[in-house]
């Protein structure tokens, strides 16, 4: 063997060798996991970056709340928001949208509309819920919910994600808004029963 064959091959070899030293060196690096910017306990900003996650179930999107066309055109509309019914679909439960009429500022709307969301049988929020404050920033709504949507949530991944639906289809309706976070008691936490993460805004799901 000449010895142009035998620097070749030793050429190749070392090549060789580091293209597969850094192949098992990529292969074998653990992946990065995801850290959430929001922290339980705390109020993130709406803005701040991380994935947001879709609502999982499919509802009807109401019309942004402003109120109800009358049939008597010198009769003034009525202001009215939409609310949330649990009823009976083909594969379980599901949302059913609820034209209701209720006066005030966006606050006091949505305040009523909760309030009506957490009464009767089986509604979709927790028995006593109440919205304590509402605060609009950017594009995010953000709704402060009284502890009893946490004490009182009776569990269930169904009932869960039926809870934040209902929750993100009322922020939803006040004007400009394309994202809801959802605290409890003034702070973010991670979740209510384990199925679906509150630390971050969820997208109002598009007609």
């Amino acid at each position: 063997m000449t010895n142009q064959k035998r620097i070749f091959l030793a050429l190749f070899s070392i090549l060789l060798g580091m293209g597969l030293g850094v192949l098992v060196f990529f292969m074998s690096r653990p992946k990065m996991p995801y850290v959430s910017p929001y922290v339980p306990g705390s109020t993130p900003p709406p803005d701040a970056p991380g994935p947001t996650p879709q609502p999982i179930i499919t509802m009807p999107t109401p019309t942004p709340a402003g109120g109800t066309e009358p049939k008597d055109p010198g009769v003034p509309k009525k202001p009215t928001v939409t609310i949330y019914k649990i009823a009976d679909g083909p594969d379980g439960p599901v949302l059913l949208p609820e034209a209701i009429e209720a006066s005030g500022d966006d606050q006091a709307r949505l305040a009523f509309a909760v309030e009506s969301m957490a009464k009767g049988t089986n509604p979709p929020l927790p028995k006593d819920t109440r919205l304590l404050r509402l605060k609009v920033t950017g594009d995010t709504a953000l709704l402060d919910m009284s502890k009893e949507l946490k004490d009182n949530f009776p569990g269930g991944d169904r009932a869960e994600l039926l809870l934040v639906n209902a929750l993100v289809g009322l922020g939803g309706q006040l004007p400009g808004v394309k994202k809801v976070q959802i605290f409890v008691a003034g702070e973010a936490i991670e979740s209510l029963g384990g199925m679906q993460s509150l630390l971050e805004p969820f997208s109002v799901p598009q007609k």
